[in-house]
């Protein structure tokens, strides 16, 4: 499954409760660290700046820097989310059929250093979160009686909601029943760069629509979901892969423009921003090898480039509209590190985030949490994990 995309499949099985809010209850404080974080600038178009529990200094590119770094007990972070400086996870596994599904959202404030408690899952889980400009989307699944499902056992009923801090849950969205045959047929919630996409199903028809801010209503995507176990956005367009049969890993889009030409069965995980589409074209086995982007303008999608990048890629992530983050690949699946490359800049030139020893720190389940402008990683550090944020040097789409 592509990265910034939570799946939220299908078990459980009795009546809407929604999520209760605490956000008054802190679970833990986990110290702010920016004592024990020194800078130094190095020649090379980087800067040094050494993090407490990394092994090695971070060698940042220029407009690249540590805004905090947090402790927290160790495998505590699960899918990372940023909004404004709080950064959130889902917490409390709750193993349903193999797969995990979370009962609590946590916050921290990275002013502060305080965990607090956002919100819990009543008598259901929570399968996935997503974030936008200032609060923060949750999928939840709760039990729900064999006849809405046609007699199916392990029936739920999907819903989303949006968590704010000090602000009672509402209610965003409801899907009908499913069960874990609904497959990329189902309900599906996606961080995409321009907020949260969420797909419902309703009556049998998929319908897509994106929340941005509280402020601002649900933009209406239209119905054209294929079955699809992930999608990103291009400007105000869908795109995404197909799953099943035959049909399998070819593209589809919203978009009225030609899709960039390259981009067919074949390739891996698009992603898009406001004004770019990237993919990956596999090299070294279906899901790995070399990025390749396309810019969107008026007259449509530019040709697409093939970026420079030391090694293969297998994960892609885009920062606002301009930079793009990889997780770089060897022949042997070991990671190479992380990278990032500004699409906005002629040439468009890659830097080393991260370096192979650091990235093997990293905690997988957390992998990254991203908003414009910043970056959360979470690295084993032993006991605990270490949350560094970072902030970038462009700060909006």
């Amino acid at each position: 499954m592509a990265n910034g995309t939570v799946r939220a499949a299908v078990l459980c099985a009795a009546a809407l409760t929604g999520i209760t809010g605490c956000t008054s209850s802190p679970t833990s404080a986990a110290r702010p660290t920016t004592s024990a974080v020194t800078a130094r600038t190095t020649p090379a178009q980087t800067h040094e700046v050494k993090v407490a529990g990394l092994a090695a200094p971070l060698e940042l590119p220029v407009g690249f820097d540590v805004a905090a770094t947090h402790r927290i007990p160790a495998g505590r972070a699960q899918s990372l989310r940023v909004v404004g400086d709080a950064v959130y996870w889902l917490a409390e596994d709750a193993k349903t059929g193999g797969l995990s599904r979370y009962r609590r959202i946590e916050r921290l404030d990275t002013t502060s250093g305080e965990v607090t408690v956002l919100a819990t899952s009543g008598v259901g889980v929570f399968s996935g979160i997503a974030s936008g400009v200032d609060g923060l989307v949750a999928s939840t699944e709760t039990p729900a009686p064999a006849s809405a499902c046609h007699g199916h056992p392990g029936c739920i009923r999907p819903a989303f909601e949006l968590l704010r801090p000090g602000v009672p849950p509402k209610l965003l969205a409801r899907s009908d029943p499913e069960t874990s045959e609904a497959g990329a047929d189902g309900y599906l919630l996606v961080q995409a760069t321009q907020g949260a996409l969420l797909k419902t199903v309703e009556r049998g028809r998929p319908h897509v629509q994106l929340w941005q801010s509280a402020d601002a209503p649900l933009v209406d995507l239209g119905h054209t979901f294929p079955a699809s176990l992930t999608a990103t956005m291009v400007g105000r367009a869908l795109v995404g892969q197909r799953w099943g049969g035959k049909a399998t890993g070819t593209v589809w889009t919203t978009s009225k423009e030609p899709l960039p030409q390259g981009l067919d069965t074949g390739v891996w995980q698009p992603a898009g921003s406001p004004t770019h589409l990237a993919w990956i074209a596999p090299t070294l086995d279906n899901a790995t090898g070399n990025v390749v982007v396309s810019t969107l303008a008026a007259g449509g999608f530019a040709s697409p480039t093939t970026l420079a990048t030391p090694s293969a890629v297998d994960v892609i992530a885009w920062i606002g509209d301009c930079l793009l983050l990889m997780d770089g690949r060897d022949d042997a699946a070991n990671s190479t590190g992380l990278f990032v490359a500004d699409v906005c800049t002629p040439s468009a030139p890659v830097r080393q985030l991260i370096t192979a020893d650091q990235a093997a720190q990293l905690d997988l389940p957390a992998r990254w949490g991203i908003a414009p402008g910043t970056v959360a990683l979470a690295f084993d550090t032993g006991k605990a994990e270490t949350l560094v944020v970072l902030h970038t040097p462009r700060g909006g789409p």
